[in-house]
């Protein structure tokens, strides 16, 4: 029943909040590819949803696509440089990659973020 009422929500819904939570279904229920979708067409109307931008991001990383990931958390992290975490996965995902530049630059951002934290860059 929740389900429908939430459908009947998104079903032509404007509003971000309903189609975000619409989209986290959708990854529940692992319909990646629809929530993948929503959350694109959520960016495409309002390049601002950060929020839409990082659950997308995520969503590539889950899917191992670590390309579509980094590409996502990039433009990301250009909206919010002062996201350490994100930093974080950009890291991890450089070095799974063997983007030893690319991490050095991630590594580099977390310590300018997080100077007095001794596992800054683990």
């Amino acid at each position: 029943r929740a389900h429908r009422e939430l459908f009947a929500l998104t079903d032509g819904s404007k509003s971000v909040r309903v189609r975000e939570l619409f989209a986290l279904k959708c990854e529940a229920n692992g319909r990646f590819d629809l929530a993948a979708e929503e959350y694109q067409q959520i960016l495409k109307q309002d390049a601002s949803q950060v929020g839409a931008l990082a659950r997308l991001a995520m969503l590539f990383r889950s899917q191992l696509e670590p390309h579509r990931a980094i590409l996502v958390l990039q433009r990301y992290v250009h909206d919010v440089p002062t996201d350490a975490a994100a930093w974080g996965e950009l890291l991890e995902l450089y070095c799974e990659l063997r983007n030893w530049q690319a991490a050095q630059f991630a590594v580099c951002q977390r310590v300018l973020l997080l100077p007095g934290c001794p596992v800054t860059a683990c």
